[in-house]
């Protein structure tokens, strides 16, 4: 179900809120779960957004258009809380290029930086001001967005969109922005370039960015990769689970209504798809299956019973609905991902209905006839 725009709004700037709060003195607690803790495998984000692109190339600009319209409205709010006047860069058009470098780069490094570094989001850097044509590149290394994975084209639709409304808020200006090399197709790092919205060059990038796309990624070959725990990030292979809030929120919840029942769709395919791995990796009965493989990634917490047939999990410490998405809970991801799980481990198709109780999300499974 669509929710209210303000109250979407509401959550996503809580999300950014609470973690500028872990960078912050006397910010809030450095672990939000009890249990778990606040890392979580780098595979949870990057298998909610890998297969919806394999699916629909499509999905790449609601990720891009998402995560600018987050960036801008919530990096003014950042702005804010660290005491920076709304115009420490007026007149910026008319800066040297040096002060324009200088200055900019520090407050990426100090600010953004600092932020995705503690998110073990990636590791941001300007590596060029253009003044006269006010082009910008950014350098974006351990990317979490494409971490092990493999494309032959760059993948980090979310980050260039972030990049370009974090830089658009700054300046006070409408900026888009194009990956030009990406970590996924072999790159050392990751490189954007940003413009103004009506800059030539910077149209014909990105169009050409999003019209040439095509994927094929391994979602179940990398979830190998960290079930085998291979590592190629420096940063390691966890990231805080407020980059995964961050994507949930600035994504999902504003596109619900046109989102739900494809994700819902995919991630139950990608579940069935991870099945023969998981029998293959863990040994015992399904709930065993369901809990080694859940608390390894440091996902959340699961607890299964068996009624014949049927199937109770109770699940606690989620992201997907934990802090402001308990409000306006994002149950489809999990849902399908589940029902795809239990549908391949005992080759029998599932019905799937949530509930509430105390602390615990209940998604009982129930067979299809």
């Amino acid at each position: 179900m669509p929710y209210d725009k303000q109250d979407v709004e509401k959550a996503v700037d809580e999300v950014w809120a609470g973690a500028l709060d872990k960078i912050m003195k006397g910010g809030a607690p450095a672990t939000s779960r009890q249990s778990l803790g606040d890392d979580i495998d780098l595979l949870v984000p990057q298998s909610a957004i890998a297969p919806m692109m394999n699916n629909n190339p499509g999905f790449a600009s609601v990720l891009y258009s998402s995560a600018y319209a987050s960036a801008k409205r919530n990096a003014y709010i950042v702005i804010r809380r660290l005491g920076m006047p709304a115009d420490f860069f007026w007149k910026f058009d008319y800066w040297s290029q040096e002060r324009a470098f200088d200055t900019l780069k520090k407050v990426v490094a100090r600010v953004f930086n600092a932020l995705m570094v503690k998110q073990k989001e990636g590791v941001l850097d300007l590596a060029l001001v253009d003044v006269e044509k006010g082009r910008f590149e950014l350098t974006f290394a351990d990317s979490a967005e494409c971490a092990m994975l493999k494309a032959d084209d760059p993948i980090c639709f979310f980050h260039a969109g972030l990049f370009a409304g974090i830089l658009g808020a700054l300046l006070d200006r409408e900026l888009d922005s194009y990956e030009v090399k990406c970590a996924a197709q072999g790159a050392d790092t990751c490189r954007f370039k940003l413009g103004r919205r009506e800059d030539r060059d910077i149209i014909i990038g990105r169009e050409a960015w999003f019209q040439q796309l095509s994927l094929d990624l391994d979602i179940v070959r990398r979830a190998e990769d960290s079930l085998e725990k291979r590592q190629t990030r420096q940063l390691g292979n966890t990231v805080d689970i407020s980059y995964y809030k961050m994507l949930l929120s600035s994504v999902f919840l504003p596109n619900l209504t046109l989102l739900e029942d494809t994700w819902l769709e995919t991630a139950e395919a990608y579940g069935k798809g991870l099945a023969s791995l998981l029998q293959k990796r863990f040994s015992g009965d399904v709930p065993s299956i369901f809990d080694a493989f859940y608390s390894q990634l440091k996902h959340l917490e699961v607890t299964m019973l068996a009624r014949g047939d049927h199937y109770e999990a109770a699940i606690r410490e989620a992201p997907e609905v934990a802090g402001p998405l308990a409000r306006l809970t994002l149950i489809a991801v999990l849902q399908g991902e589940m029902k795809g799980l239990l549908s391949g481990l005992t080759g029998k198709r599932y019905s799937c209905e949530s509930s509430q109780q105390g602390d615990a999300m209940l998604l009982r499974f129930a067979p299809q006839v």
